[in-house]
C-alpha cells in the first residue's frame, strides 16, 4: 500500500500569494513526506500511514493573534506550525499556518535573490521539519533541525543564498 499524504487548504485572505499556491504547497509536502525515512537524523514524531496536514493562509491581524497567544510574542511571523500531539492516534499531524504580508517584508532581500515561490518552498520546509518534531530553540536541537531542513531543500532542489542555521 502507498502512503499518501492529505493536504487540506484555508485561505483567510482574498487570494493565495502567487497562482498555483494550491498544487505547489501539495507538491512541496508530498516529496518531504516521501523523503522521511532517508532523513540523515530522525525525527522524533512518526506520521504515521496517509497522515494528513492543514495549510492556512492568513492576513496580518490573524498571525499577530496566533503568535501572541500561541508564542506570548507581541509581533507577527512569517509561519507557525502547530502540531499534533504526537501520542494521538489521529491521522491528522498538524498545520502550517502562513502570512503572504509576512513574509514579504521579512524575506525581501532574500526575495530579490531568490523567486517568491523558492522563499515559501523554504518556509514550508522549515513547517513540515516542526511537524516533524524537530526544533531550534536550543543548541542541541536546532543543528538537527538545521540538518533535516538542508536535507530536504537538497534532495527538492532549493537552492538557498545563505547557510541554514538557528
Amino acid at each position: 500500500m502507498t502512503r499518501k499524504l492529505k493536504i487540506s487548504f484555508y485561505n483567510s485572505i482574498e487570494s493565495y500569494p502567487f497562482r498555483g499556491f494550491e498544487a505547489f504547497a501539495k507538491t512541496t509536502l508530498d516529496q518531504c513526506y516521501t523523503r522521511i525515512g532517508q532523513l540523515p537524523v530522525h525525527p522524533t514524531h512518526d506520521m504515521g500511514e496517509n497522515p494528513e496536514i492543514e495549510v492556512c493562509v492568513v492576513d496580518h491581524q490573524r498571525m499577530e493573534a496566533l503568535n501572541r497567544s500561541h508564542r506570548s510574542q507581541i509581533n507577527s511571523t512569517d509561519i507557525l506550525s502547530f502540531a499534533q500531539d504526537a501520542h494521538l492516534d489521529l491521522p491528522f499531524i498538524g498545520s502550517l499556518v502562513l502570512c503572504p504580508t509576512t513574509i514579504d517584508r521579512m524575506w525581501e532581500d532574500e526575495i530579490g535573490v531568490v523567486s517568491l515561490k523558492t522563499v515559501y518552498q523554504r518556509l514550508m520546509i522549515h513547517g513540515f521539519a516542526h511537524l516533524l518534531g524537530f526544533d531550534h530553540e536550543r543548541q542541541f536541537k536546532a543543528k538537527k533541525m538545521a540538518q533535516a531542513e538542508i536535507f530536504f531543500m537538497l534532495e527538492l532542489g532549493v537552492t538557498w543564498p545563505q547557510k541554514v542555521t538557528y
